[in-house]
């Protein structure tokens, strides 16, 4: 997790996502991982007419029903059920289950969704914002990964290209500030991709493995603001990037379900406590790497 500024628990209740013009979402924003969808997500702005708030609603939808269940092996598995319908309008249902076995430091989440309309396909997005701060996240923390490219998303982001796996300390942006990359994640022989993210010392870090066949698209979000500001970065593997769903659209990266299709994202994060177990991970990328050409760094910003 991180310190956000939203220090409390924000009911939806109490949460229009269309205030300030379509950015409510910050208004709750904070806590460690954020679904973004399902009918949109990304920026705000306008499609056809209609504002799109900030990465769409599914994270503001009380579940309609919850189950904890604990196997025999000591298994702990949490599963619901979230829809997301407006009359004659999109009709999404997803279907989440989130596991941990005992002893284990990995999480994994497994969330299938599904266009319940019997007669109109429906345009979908997918993007799990998973946010960082202290202890991981200090001066000297660095991203590693399977990465095909990476692109910088503005003008900001394209200063700082050569940087982009390096952090600085808090207070390296000006205020409000914030550099965005759009990177295209490499899958090893069994269709997994990796992300670690580590400590300057190497003492602590986590993992994110996820199927890129599931989701091809990871936007990493460098919020490299003062501490009292939000000192964050976001690892966010997605099934798009994070411009508006006008802008995807256009650019072939926004997804359909037909109707009653259904569509399964697998993702799981590891913890690292020790030297030893950030040295697992980094040496896991670096033999997958080893193989394969170096990461094409895309010297022209995303968005004009």
């Amino acid at each position: 997790g991180w310190k956000s500024p939203v220090d409390t628990i924000v009911h939806p209740y109490y949460n229009n996502l269309e205030d300030n013009n379509g950015l409510g979402w910050l208004y709750s924003f904070n806590g460690w991982l954020v679904r973004c969808g399902l009918e949109w997500s990304g920026h705000p702005g306008s499609d056809d007419g209609r504002l799109l708030s900030l990465h769409g609603k599914i994270a503001h939808i009380p579940a309609s029903k919850v189950e904890v269940i604990v196997s025999k092996d000591g298994t702990l598995t949490i599963s619901g059920v979230v829809k997301e319908v407006w009359f004659k309008g999109a009709n999404l249902v997803m279907e989440t289950k989130l596991s941990i076995a005992p002893g284990s430091r990995t999480v994994k989440i497994q969330d299938t969704v599904t266009n319940k309309s019997p007669n109109k396909s429906q345009e979908f997005c997918m993007l799990y914002h998973a946010n960082y701060g202290r202890p991981i996240l200090g001066k000297g923390t660095r991203l590693e990964g399977t990465f095909k490219s990476v692109q910088p998303f503005d003008a900001e982001a394209l200063e700082d290209l050569d940087n982009w796996q390096l952090y600085q300390a808090p207070g390296y942006v000006k205020p409000g500030g914030e550099r965005l990359y759009c990177v295209i994640p490499r899958a090893d022989k069994n269709g997994r991709s990796h992300v670690l993210l580590h400590d300057a010392k190497r003492g602590i870090g986590v993992s994110t493995k996820f199927d890129p066949s599931q989701l091809p698209y990871l936007s990493v979000w460098k919020n490299e603001d003062e501490e009292n500001s939000g000192y964050v970065t976001g690892i966010e593997p997605g099934t798009s990037f994070p411009p508006n769903r006008t802008v995807e659209r256009k650019a072939g990266r926004v997804s359909t379900l037909k109707p009653k299709e259904s569509r399964t994202f697998e993702i799981e994060f590891t913890l690292h406590g020790s030297n030893s177990h950030v040295q697992i991970a980094s040496k896991e990328i670096e033999t997958i790497n080893a193989s394969t050409t170096p990461i094409l760094l895309i010297r022209k910003q995303l968005m004009p």
